[in-house]
């Protein structure tokens, strides 16, 4: 399990490669709209139990939406927060939010935060000369 608290930087080493928290959510947005596809097809319901902090990345990140509880719907998150007691941290419950495939897709879809063709390819070709030495034209 992991426990992100806000305002680190936080980067894990597995199996000789390193993860990062983008890595994390993102693979966890593909999971769940996969496994969300299923769940609605079947008309069962999943509980993703997370911390606030990484649903708010989420919501940043994937534009998610902020609130919102539908029994009906498939995809559950449950929500808590660390709370210090004594030199522990404990799990504290704040909330559920719910949502579906479309909402999930929709959200991606239409993400205020993506980058513009040609601003993702100034930062790509910057990356790329800091690190190779090589320039692409569009």
């Amino acid at each position: 399990m992991f426990t992100y608290r806000a305002g680190l930087a936080h980067t894990f080493h597995f199996w000789g490669y390193q993860v990062t928290i983008g890595k994390l959510l993102k693979d966890m947005c593909l999971v769940a709209l996969n496994k969300g596809i299923v769940y609605e097809a079947w008309g069962i319901r999943c509980y993703w139990v997370i911390q606030e902090y990484i649903y708010a990345n989420l919501v940043k990140r994937y534009g998610l939406k902020t609130e919102g509880y539908v029994p009906e719907h498939a995809s559950r998150f449950a929500l808590y927060t660390l709370k210090q007691k004594g030199s522990r941290l404990t799990l504290a419950p704040s909330r559920f939010v719910s949502t579906t495939v479309d909402e999930v897709y929709h959200a991606m879809k239409n993400n205020p935060g993506l980058p513009s063709k040609d601003r993702f390819v100034t930062v790509l070709n910057a990356k790329l000369k800091a690190k190779l030495g090589l320039t692409f034209s569009p």
